[in-house]
């Protein structure tokens, strides 16, 4: 039996300026969202444009690129997997205590290639293909 097969490539814009934070491994992780636009035609003729988000997280030297060479508005290709994060929460509803299933679908970066610089930067030799 063949593995299965977890690849997501989405191009879109950063919609807030990444977040880079150091964990308690001292490991680097960079957090962004990207919105993805779309447009089509409805059945009557109209024009309809439709936005997905995706929450973004990249590690390490991929996570301290963006950060430091893209800003929210941005234009970036992202190849990555999804990951899907789930945790119970607390709630009171009607006065009734209980938990609730959250299910938090993430893309982790494994490849991206940018498209607008921050500030037009050409990266100050930036090599994407190190990373």
């Amino acid at each position: 039996m063949s593995a299965g097969l977890n690849q997501i490539t989405i191009l879109g814009r950063l919609g807030n300026d990444p977040i880079t934070r150091d964990t308690r491994t001292e490991t680097t992780v960079t957090h962004f969202d990207v919105a993805v636009d779309e447009s089509y035609k409805s059945k009557a003729g109209d024009k309809v444009e439709k936005v997905t988000w995706f929450r973004c997280e990249a590690w390490n030297g991929r996570g301290k690129a963006i950060a430091q060479y893209l800003g929210k508005g941005n234009r970036i290709l992202v190849n990555g997997r999804m990951d899907f994060r789930q945790y119970e929460k607390a709630i009171v509803l009607n006065g009734q205590e209980g938990t609730i299933k959250i299910i938090d679908p993430v893309l982790i970066v494994e490849d991206f290639k940018i498209i607008d610089w921050k500030d037009d930067n050409p990266g100050d030799g930036f090599d994407q293909d190190e990373l």
